[in-house]
């Protein structure tokens, strides 16, 4: 019995080998790890519309605030990340974020948008983002 267990399962790793799907690193990045990397090699950049992002990778989760939408990828929950700002759907900031360090990828807010960008987040505390469930899809919560 043990030996037909062994077997099957010998095979059932052999298949996935033989397909690709083990092995296969490309497919098994997250969201998140797409992000990064699309920024390191400036394939998101400032000045791009949030549209083409989305078709690149997608966030965990979106916040709106006026004319600006916080776009967020989560690499560890609570220790690292990445958000990405747009304004009027153009993106205008990337930061990487840990809780040690942040790096700054672009940032092409004006001191005045930033001004505006601060006093919405102020204003708003009690927005919630939206989390993304599916392709196009955002979860939104659901009003009492």
């Amino acid at each position: 019995m043990r030996f037909i267990c062994s077997l099957v399962i010998g095979l059932l790793f052999a298949i996935q080998v033989m397909s690709g799907d083990v092995f296969d690193s490309e497919s098994e990045n997250t969201n998140y790890e797409k992000a990064a990397s699309e920024l390191a090699r400036k394939g998101i950049h400032s000045g791009m519309h949030a549209e083409k992002m989305l078709e690149l990778c997608i966030p965990a989760t979106k916040r709106a605030m006026g004319s600006f939408m916080e776009y967020e990828f989560v690499g560890m929950p609570g220790y690292s990340g990445l958000t990405i700002i747009a304004k009027n759907s153009v993106l205008a900031r990337a930061v990487y974020w840990e809780c040690v360090r942040s790096r700054v990828y672009f940032d092409e807010l004006t001191p005045a948008d930033e001004k505006l960008y601060q006093k919405l987040r102020e204003e708003n505390p009690t927005i919630e983002p939206e989390r993304m469930i599916g392709r196009w899809s955002w979860e939104r919560k659901r009003k009492r």
